[in-house]
């Protein structure tokens, strides 16, 4: 793996000044995205379109990645993260899994029960 780096992409200015939205709005439909190698150290990618965007050995520590999919993305290769960060994805996921048996039961009697992972990690 070679070392993270700043890349020179439009796109990728876009995402380190924390705009998602116009990285959203200006990425191309249907042609790849080059963001291979970049340091996405600390940044909120939430809601980030990651369809055709290329993060091979891409560095993603400390990044905020909920809700983004990376198994729709075919270059996703070597994420480069802390295993801190494998463990907490982890835990996040036993935890919500254990609670989707009890959001079925609530929700059919209890339509204003909030089990988002914002909720659950408040308690």
């Amino acid at each position: 793996m070679s070392q993270p780096r700043q890349l020179d992409h439009p796109l990728y200015h876009l995402l380190h000044n924390d705009d998602v939205k116009g990285f959203n709005a200006q990425k191309p439909k249907g042609v790849e995205v080059d963001l291979s190698g970049g340091d996405f150290r600390g940044l909120d990618l939430r809601n980030m379109d990651t369809d055709a965007v290329n993060f091979n050995d891409a560095y993603f520590r400390g990044a905020d990645l909920r809700g983004l999919d990376f198994r729709r993305d075919s270059h996703v290769g070597q994420l480069r993260h802390s295993p801190a960060l494998s463990h907490q994805v982890a835990h996040f996921e036993r935890r919500r899994e254990a609670l989707r048996p009890l959001a079925a039961t609530l929700s059919g009697r209890h339509a204003n029960v909030n089990l988002s992972p914002a909720r659950m990690e408040a308690r």
